[in-house]
């Protein structure tokens, strides 16, 4: 992957990354770590942070991005399953996740939050909304704030559209259409 491509995936989530910054964590998760561009932004203003996901193949793009785009030096990669997060309690200030829970049911995503909720004093995530125009993997759910704000009311979950959805903006400009948000922030305090 080139700067180009990891630039335009952190500016699409430039808003969802400043609020895991303005925790100003110290030790940070980033469960379902995916591609690592934002684990290869998150890394510069840490000290530590952690990349976990269950794909070998998936975790090794992760390394490579982290090497090209961030701060090697203060991430550790684990392979591991985000229903069965291995930290202890409160093991980080910020634990984030970006396009990870749309692929769950709604207990399953309950279950993932509840570990993350468990190792971290914040949990803060991004998923597309019901007006993101495709399903890249084909079995995402596209919701509203209010279905996520509901799904996950155990939680007491604040939940909102991105307030600058860059992305949505570009795209829908150029097809000359009123941009609506495609992506939704949903921040936790357990």
């Amino acid at each position: 992957m080139n700067f180009p491509v990891y630039l335009r995936d952190v500016l699409t989530h430039i808003e969802y990354l400043l609020e895991v910054i303005k925790e100003r964590p110290k030790e940070a998760l980033e469960f379902g770590c995916g591609t690592g561009f934002h684990s290869s932004f998150i890394s510069k203003f840490v000290r530590h942070m952690v990349c976990l996901d269950l794909n070998v193949k998936t975790l090794e793009i992760a390394r490579e991005n982290v090497k090209k785009f961030g701060d090697a030096g203060k991430v550790s990669f684990i392979v591991g399953d985000v229903f069965h997060l291995p930290f202890r309690s409160k093991a980080f200030d910020v634990a984030f996740s970006q396009g990870l829970l749309e692929h769950f049911s709604s207990d399953e995503a309950k279950q993932i939050l509840r570990e993350a909720s468990a190792c971290a004093r914040a949990v803060i995530v991004s998923v597309p909304s019901l007006n993101y125009p495709r399903r890249d993997l084909g079995d995402e759910r596209l919701l509203s704030p209010a279905s996520w704000r509901e799904i996950l009311r155990e939680f007491k979950p604040k939940v909102r559209y991105y307030v600058i959805d860059f992305q949505s903006i570009k795209n829908s400009l150029l097809a000359k259409r009123i941009p609506k948000p495609w992506h939704i922030l949903i921040k936790i305090r357990p």
